[in-house]
């Protein structure tokens, strides 16, 4: 009866766990994706040239990608209870700020900084303490759930994002996500109350020597890298073709796009749990296989191409990102000892920020070379047309140099 009592109370508390950490999984990449799309309504009320509003995206995925490394070397001696609970707090922060005191385009950049500061305590922490959460045997499952959130919150951002733009304004987007980050503080406080510090804090320092004594593991990292770059921007590319060469409006758009996110959190839960039964590493490769197909596909994208086409690729996509993604993650915190897993979480995150960068540079790259100074309401069809392709030729090539690395990998 006594053990029995144990098994319950610590089954309570891992799932507990694994609330707060999806929650806040959901609502740090909801604060990077939905943002985007306030940008033209933050440019208006503060007269900002398009140039620099941009740096509203671009400065919270640059301070995610510069910090979450550094974080993570500071659980290892502070804690991860403590930076995961103070990463909530400073994210909660700074989204209130927004809400009363950003009154210029710099007040708001600036908390939009700080907030990254925030997400990136979180992203550095959040995996490892998913992972340390519950037994090798059920790690691929937790991890599943918690990159169904992200991926959620990532895609389908832009959906509920534009309809609380044009219900509530901008401002809206940090309301949304005060509330559930402050439900998340609540949930972690009482699941991290009375447990011992020790379990969540093991001293290490930070073992770069990882990358060249594990090979899966590098490859791993790597692989999870380029499909990040390859996927991140496929929301906002067809966002931008649905509204502005086919003419539909945000909204049919946003339901279009939700299609992916939706088959994303149903398969990878499933993949995960597949994951801890079978080779990741094989899993991880067959979902990179469907995405570059999916995206492929894209190429042949046109004005007159059916909406049908539109979701069934997406799909696609979805199931393709959906299987790779927790199989990937499981490979990489498997492959490490439990004194490395704040390493590889902070690692995990800080790829993850700079697969998203480096997705987004790609399209404004490809953007300024094809259309160059015109606006999305004068440019040219066959010039967005020529973009768009370009772009999806270049996320297609990012992901099989994906399926090279993950192949790769021995179990």
């Amino acid at each position: 009866m006594k053990t029995t009592g144990k098994s319950s109370n610590f089954l309570s508390r891992a799932f507990v766990t694994i609330a707060a950490v999806t929650i806040t999984s959901f609502v740090t990449a909801f604060a990077a994706s939905a943002v985007s799309l306030a940008i033209p309504s933050i440019g208006l009320e503060f007269h900002t040239k398009a140039s620099l509003t941009g740096w509203i995206v671009t400065g919270y995925m640059f301070t995610v990608a510069a910090v979450t490394m550094p974080f993570g070397r500071l659980a290892d001696h502070v804690g991860r209870k403590r930076i995961f609970m103070a990463g909530i707090g400073v994210f909660a922060a700074f989204s209130s700020a927004t809400i009363l005191l950003a009154h210029s385009f710099a007040i708001t950049l600036l908390f939009r900084i700080f907030q990254g500061v925030g997400a990136a305590m979180i992203y550095s922490t959040v995996t490892a303490i998913a992972v340390d959460s519950f037994p090798p045997e059920k790690r691929g499952e937790v991890l599943g759930c918690t990159v169904s959130a992200t991926y959620i919150g990532i895609t389908g951002g832009p959906v509920l994002g534009g309809i609380l733009i044009d219900a509530f304004g901008w401002r809206s987007l940090f309301v949304f996500s005060l509330i559930v980050v402050a439900i998340a503080f609540i949930v972690t406080f009482f699941c991290f109350k009375g447990l011992s510090e020790e379990k969540l804090c093991l001293k290490r320092g930070l073992n770069l020597k990882l990358f060249v004594r594990n090979p899966n593991y590098s490859l791993s990292v790597l692989a999870s890298f380029f499909s990040y770059s390859a996927t991140f921007a496929v929301g906002y590319l067809l966002s931008v073709y649905l509204q502005t060469n086919m003419g539909f409006s945000s909204r049919v758009a946003g339901l279009v796009l939700v299609s992916q996110p939706i088959v994303m959190a149903i398969i990878a839960p499933f993949s995960g749990k597949f994951s801890d039964r079978s080779s990741p590493y094989l899993l991880a490769s067959i979902g990179m296989g469907i995405c570059a197909a999916g995206l492929l596909v894209f190429l042949f994208l046109r004005k007159t191409t059916s909406l049908i086409v539109i979701i069934a690729d997406l799909i696609v996509v979805g199931i393709g990102f959906g299987i790779f993604s927790p199989p990937n993650t499981n490979a990489i915190m498997s492959s490490v000892e439990a004194q490395d897993y704040n390493t590889a979480s902070s690692v995990l995150a800080t790829v993850r920020a700079f697969g998203q960068t480096a997705s987004m540079a790609i399209v404004t790259l490809v953007f300024s070379v094809k259309i160059g100074s015109a606006t999305f309401d004068n440019v040219a069809s066959r010039l967005l047309d020529k973009s768009m392709h370009t772009c999806f030729a270049i996320f297609s090539g990012l992901c099989f140099v994906g399926i090279f690395l993950s192949a790769r990998r021995h179990p």
